[in-house]
């Protein structure tokens, strides 16, 4: 996994709160408790990583914002949206898709891709 450090640089603020928003939406629809864990990994990460490029005050005045609920509701919606048509033929090329990035992280870089799908 690249490190949020080496790419916040590169991606406007607001994307690495639409990747949080995302990251806590999977969180909370998943069971297996080992993917939970990952993804609260994960998430710690990213907001050290926006803590780090925004400060805390900022931080704490987007993260409880209408902004970002907005953007979480949002995006809880496209997951809703898309659960909806888990077994039509773009979904399962999909996830055809995810399979194949899987494998090739794990040929040439000898580690289990650490992104979750639901």
């Amino acid at each position: 996994m690249i490190s949020v450090k080496c790419v916040l640089h590169k991606i406007e603020i607001a994307q690495a709160f639409d990747e949080l928003s995302i990251l806590e939406i999977k969180k909370s629809k998943l069971i297996n408790q080992k993917q939970k864990k990952l993804l609260e990994k994960q998430i710690n990460v990213l907001k050290d990583e926006i803590l780090l490029a925004v400060g805390s005050v900022l931080m704490e005045k987007i993260y409880h914002s209408d902004f970002y609920k907005n953007l979480f509701n949002t995006n809880l919606d496209i997951f809703i949206s898309v659960d909806k048509f888990k077994t039509s033929e773009p979904a399962q090329l999909n996830m055809k898709r995810i399979d194949a990035k899987r494998k090739l992280q794990e040929y040439f870089f000898g580690k289990v891709l650490e992104e979750i799908k639901i």
